[in-house]
């Protein structure tokens, strides 16, 4: 059973959990795309993420370290769908952020505790 009262690791790093702020995308006449993102604190780390636009799944990723861009080579804007992702230093992963004209589309997310009430 999940202690609501205790703060856990989950719970500490649920600002890496809100998403990106901000994914700009780059590759007009290029075989290479780039993705940029602002930073997001706490995030010990970022992944580039592209699909298949009829893909149901993320199919391919690409670690950045702890950089706040990516060039993915040899990999067309035109073919695939991008986004990016953020990863706090205990391994917790976002969502997905969608470049989309100047804003990521991202979503937030409700932890347990913020749903439900603390256990008496």
């Amino acid at each position: 059973m999940v202690d609501f009262a205790a703060p856990t690791t989950l719970l500490a790093s649920r600002s890496i959990l809100a998403g990106l702020l901000h994914v700009a995308i780059a590759g007009a006449v290029t075989y290479d795309t780039d993705l940029s993102w602002t930073a997001v604190p706490g995030a010990a780390a970022y992944r580039a993420w592209w699909r298949d636009s009829l893909d149901p799944v993320w199919s391919h990723s690409k670690s950045a370290g702890d950089a706040l861009s990516i060039k993915l080579a040899n990999v067309n804007i035109d073919d695939w769908l991008f986004g990016a992702t953020s990863i706090s230093a205990d391994g917790y992963e976002s969502p997905v952020a969608f470049p989309f004209a100047d804003q990521a589309v991202g979503v937030t997310l409700t932890t347990m505790q913020a749903a439900m009430p603390a256990p008496k």
